[in-house]
C-alpha cells in the first residue's frame, strides 16, 4: 500500500475499519478543516465549532461500518456534522435562553 498521505479515501476507510489508527488519523486530517469551516459558518463560535467537529468525528468513527462506498466519505460525513450542529444549537439555546 502507498503511504497513507497518497492513499485514496476508500483505502483509508478500509484500513481504518481494520484497526489502522494511522489511516484513521490521515482520514480525519483530510476532512477536519473543511468540516470545521462548515460548522464555524453555522455556529459563528470557535469553541462550539471545535466541539461539534470533535463530536462529529467520534460519531462518524463509531458508524464507519455503515458507510457504503468508502470513496464517498466526505459526502457521508456532512450529515453527521449537520446533526451535531442541530443538537448543539438546541443545547445552547436551552442553556442560554437564546432564540
Amino acid at each position: 500500500m502507498p503511504p497513507a498521505e497518497a492513499s485514496s479515501d476508500g483505502d483509508l476507510i478500509i484500513a481504518s475499519r481494520n484497526g489502522d489508527l494511522y489511516a484513521l488519523e490521515m482520514l480525519i486530517q483530510r476532512f477536519q478543516q473543511v468540516l470545521y469551516l462548515n460548522v464555524q459558518r453555522y455556529t459563528n463560535e470557535t469553541f462550539l465549532a471545535q466541539d461539534i467537529v470533535q463530536e462529529t468525528v467520534v460519531r462518524a468513527f463509531q458508524a464507519l461500518d455503515r458507510l457504503h462506498g468508502p470513496g464517498r466519505f466526505g459526502a457521508w460525513l456532512k450529515p453527521y456534522g449537520q446533526e451535531q450542529i442541530s443538537i448543539s444549537s438546541v443545547g445552547f439555546t436551552a442553556c442560554f435562553g437564546m432564540p
